[in-house]
């Protein structure tokens, strides 16, 4: 959010340089006032570790298929998302009962899947609306963002009144809903666009042309 002042306030008439200096300076009060940890993390590296390559392989794995394969891409962003949803229940498993296998899995499905999906889901969205791509963008863009910086705040609330386990059901819970969501929106999407009007002259719509949705 303060990134995203910065860029009118300071970066488009001082330089970009000139924003990160406030931006270190709060940084910098926060790393010293952040309490030690009581627990140790050192044996959650490795799987940290795992968990970040599993990000990146995910993206770009999946992106690329759903490309080379024609897939409908806001179809393969509800497959991702579902498996996202999966992923929360087995880190709730493994917070509640201390099943160390489902919190391992929970967290490669949930780095490499759950968390890879808004990349694919924005162009999605852009291919097709080629002749709006900033405004379509921008609705989405919004709700990401406010959920962005409330989603933080709704988790460590549940974790610290009520347990990890219960944090990581809730969301589990809300990202199975944004599947029925996501795939009831994408049915409208693809309703609208077949009932365009065309304007080519050549029996189809640019938007139907180029339809992602299936």
């Amino acid at each position: 959010m303060l990134g995203g002042f910065a860029v009118p306030a300071v970066a488009l008439t001082l330089g970009w340089r000139v924003a990160f200096v406030p931006a270190a300076c709060l940084v910098a009060p926060v790393a010293l006032l952040l309490p030690r940890p009581t627990v140790s993390v050192a044996a959650r590296r490795l799987l940290a570790a795992a968990g970040a390559a599993a990000a990146v392989v995910g993206r770009v794995t999946l992106g690329a298929r759903a490309d080379r394969q024609g897939a409908p891409h806001l179809r393969v962003v509800v497959s991702m998302l579902g498996a996202g949803g999966v992923a929360y229940v087995l880190l709730a498993i493994g917070s509640r009962n201390g099943e160390q296998a489902a919190f391992a899995i929970g967290t490669i499905l949930a780095f490499g899947a759950g968390w890879g999906w808004n990349g694919l889901f924005t162009f999605a969205v852009v291919h097709n609306y080629p002749d709006a791509p900033a405004r379509a963008s921008s609705v989405i863009q919004v709700g990401g963002r406010l959920a962005g910086i409330g989603g933080p705040f709704g988790f460590g609330f549940l974790a610290t009144h009520y347990s990890y386990a219960a944090a990581w059901s809730v969301d589990g819970g809300a990202v199975f809903l944004a599947g029925v969501v996501m795939t009831w929106g994408s049915r409208l999407l693809l309703r609208r666009l077949q009932l365009a009007p065309d304007t080519t002259g050549q029996g189809a719509t640019p938007q139907t042309k180029c339809l992602s949705v299936g």
